[in-house]
């Protein structure tokens, strides 16, 4: 499901801050910049406390090699590593913890 709609998103994520202490893994975003501001706006920075999962445009690397500072992150705190990755009966995404 891919959600665009601004609103619904900082809905999700009031609920998000209210329960993340319930989640073992880290909570975060996953995009990249150009998603981020075709939904957001260049200026947009509500969620730069939030860990950043960032999605290049080429999988299969483990740094941040090629991000461009968006969103109020200057560096993300993980990359996307695979996209839809077969496991345990279901596809899953893979991603490198750069913090």
């Amino acid at each position: 499901m891919c959600i665009r709609d601004r609103a619904y998103i900082e809905l999700l994520q009031k609920e998000f801050e209210q329960k993340s202490d319930c989640f073992y893994s880290k909570i975060g975003i996953q995009t990249n910049k150009a998603d981020w501001e075709r939904i957001f706006g260049t200026g947009y920075n509500h969620f730069v406390d939030r860990f950043l999962y960032w999605e290049p445009t080429t999988h299969n690397q483990c740094s941040a090699e090629g991000f461009q500072a968006f969103g109020g992150w200057t560096t993300p705190n993980g990359v996307l590593y695979m996209r839809n990755v077969g496991r345990c009966q279901t596809d899953v995404d893979i991603s490198c913890d750069l913090t």
